[in-house]
């Protein structure tokens, strides 16, 4: 603390440049903070509507085990 107040004390002009440039780097950010906060705050609603004919292609790859027998009841 006492070498920044006797920097302030030989540089005047040199400290008050660094500490201003300090100011607007904290400004800058706390601007762009406030801008995130403000645009995440809106909202868009949308809304679709489609119509017309869908066709469903697929590959069956289910394997069947056709090695058994088939019993049927006797009719009468």
């Amino acid at each position: 603390m006492n070498e920044l107040l006797q920097h302030f004390r030989e540089q005047p002009k040199e400290a008050i440049k660094e500490v201003a440039m300090c100011v607007m780097i904290f400004a800058v950010c706390g601007a762009m903070l406030f801008l995130s906060a403000i645009l995440q705050g809106c909202s868009v609603q949308r809304e679709s509507a489609s119509s017309g004919k869908a066709v469903i292609i697929t590959i069956d790859t289910t394997y069947i085990y056709h090695g058994g027998t088939v019993k049927f009841p006797k009719t009468k």
